[in-house]
Formats: structure tokens, C-alpha cells, sequence
């Protein structure tokens, strides 16, 4: 019997890690992506560790039988480098312009990112 391993899935919306989280405890993915989101809103630390696993859990593993390994599909080492370096731009964004304009809130400023990341995710997935 092959033991089960955390691993990204590729039904996924933003990274796969609820998803992956999902396969491997077999319930719904939707329900793991609203728990998620809920505990999010309650704890925004959520957000944080949400990027974290998504660079600490590993991709999935294709077998030889599997039929979605195929040359189409982008190397997720590649997706998720360039993910962390639009995280890394947009925390040395925020920072900097927290030091050159002081009286904007912070408030202002993450609003700002979220609308930035979610409209980048909205124009990614077209």
C-alpha cells in the first residue's frame, strides 16, 4: 500500500493548497477553500501561512500512467517562482511606499494590494 503524501493540487485556484489539503484527507475542496477563507478573515496570519505551504508543500508528482503528465503543462517550480517573486514585489512595494508617504495607513495600502492581487489572479486565469 503506497502512503499518502501532502502534495499541491493541481485543482486549484490560486496554488493548490487547499486543494491538495482536500486530496489528502478526501473531503470537498470547496470546503477546505471556505474554511480556509473564513479562519482568513478571523486571522489574517492566514494569508501568510497560505503563501508559506504553498512554497513548503511539493508539487504533485506525475506517474507514467497518470494523463495529465504531458509536455503542455508549465513547470510548477517555474509558477511558483514567479508567484513568490510577485509576493516579494509586493511586499518591497508596500514597504517603500510606506517610507516615502508616511501618512497613507496601512489600511489604504493593503487594500490596495488585494485589489492589485486579485485583479492580476482575474486577468491570469483568462
Amino acid at each position: 500500500m503506497e502512503q499518502k503524501r501532502l502534495q499541491l493540487s493541481h485543482d486549484k485556484v490560486i496554488g493548490g493548497v487547499c486543494g491538495g489539503i482536500a486530496e489528502f484527507f478526501n473531503i470537498d475542496p470547496t470546503l477546505v477553500r471556505l474554511v480556509w477563507a473564513l479562519l482568513t478573515l478571523i486571522w489574517p496570519i492566514g494569508l501568510l501561512l497560505y503563501l508559506a505551504a504553498m512554497f513548503i508543500i511539493p508539487a504533485t508528482t506525475h506517474r507514467s500512467g497518470d494523463s495529465k503528465a504531458g509536455g503542455s503543462e508549465s513547470d510548477p517550480q517555474s509558477s511558483r517562482n514567479r508567484t513568490f517573486g510577485l509576493v516579494l514585489l509586493i511586499f518591497g512595494a508596500v514597504m517603500l511606499l510606506h517610507k516615502l508617504i508616511p501618512i497613507i495607513s496601512w489600511q489604504i495600502i493593503w487594500s490596495i494590494v488585494f485589489i492589485v492581487v486579485g485583479l492580476l489572479l482575474i486577468i491570469r486565469s483568462d
